[in-house]
């Protein structure tokens, strides 16, 4: 996640981009730039990640702030499988993985994430191998 002082240099950047020279030329360099500076901030959000990119991705929330967040973990994957009868499958790490980041792509804010989905997709993981 870019640091304060990085997006200050970016918002500085656009400005000079937009005040400046060819029109076209300035908004494409500067979309180029605001396309970069939104990615970097969302990464850590678009997806399963680490636990370290989750905390990198709070920096700058006040540490006092009130926050929800629901994480699922590997062991939660492979408690899954077994609940679904298919803890001698032997999941791997990147296919725990692999739910998980697959449960973070189909969520759906009014049903959230269960054990059931998790186990829907440990099914599909096994059945793709």
């Amino acid at each position: 996640m870019p640091t304060l002082e990085e997006r200050q240099a970016a918002a500085t950047t656009l400005q000079q981009l937009v005040g400046s020279g060819d029109f076209e030329t300035n908004v494409t360099s500067a979309l180029y730039i605001a396309e970069e500076m939104l990615r970097d901030s969302l990464t850590p959000f678009l997806g399963a990640c680490t636990v370290k990119e989750k905390i990198a991705s709070l920096n700058g929330y006040n540490s006092d702030e009130v926050i929800c967040a629901v994480t699922w973990t590997i062991e939660d994957v492979r408690q899954a499988a077994k609940y679904e009868g298919l803890e001698g499958s032997q999941l791997t790490d990147q296919e725990c993985a692999d739910v998980l980041q697959e449960a973070e792509n189909e969520h759906d804010a009014e049903c959230g994430i269960d054990w059931d989905r998790l186990g829907g997709l440990v099914h599909k993981v096994i059945e793709n191998r």
